[in-house]
């Protein structure tokens, strides 16, 4: 993120209790990181104590804004989150996707299922 950003191994778990609280109020990452930035002081002047620089800034937790909500993608749900188990008899288990309510796969539905195989 930042060179001047070195933050000591023990204050890490106190930042991240820090940054959890943003993204708990509804902040993305990418807003927190944007906070962060633009609360730095210019690249010209040093920074002695970075870990009590950010616990500064990330003490106060502003609400969030409602334009991050509407950018915030939705959720995908995995194709095979879709698929449906065939409840016909199988050597193996049948996914198939389903066009309604069906429990059979198409093979099934025609017939096409050779005898042996059930």
């Amino acid at each position: 993120m930042e060179p001047r950003l070195r933050v000591p191994r023990g204050m890490l778990p106190q930042l991240a209790g820090l940054a959890s609280a943003w993204l708990e109020a509804g902040h993305t990452p990418g807003g927190v990181r944007a906070h962060v930035r633009r609360s730095l002081p210019g690249r010209e002047q040093p920074i002695h104590r970075p870990g009590g620089l950010l616990r500064y800034i990330l003490s106060d937790v502003p609400p969030a804004p409602a334009e991050e909500e509407s950018r915030r993608p939705e959720p995908v749900q995995p194709r095979v989150a879709r698929l449906r188990e065939c409840e016909g008899v199988h050597t193996q288990a049948r996914l198939f996707r389903p066009e309604s309510d069906e429990e059979f796969c198409g093979e099934c539905l025609r017939g096409r299922v050779p005898d042996g195989a059930m």
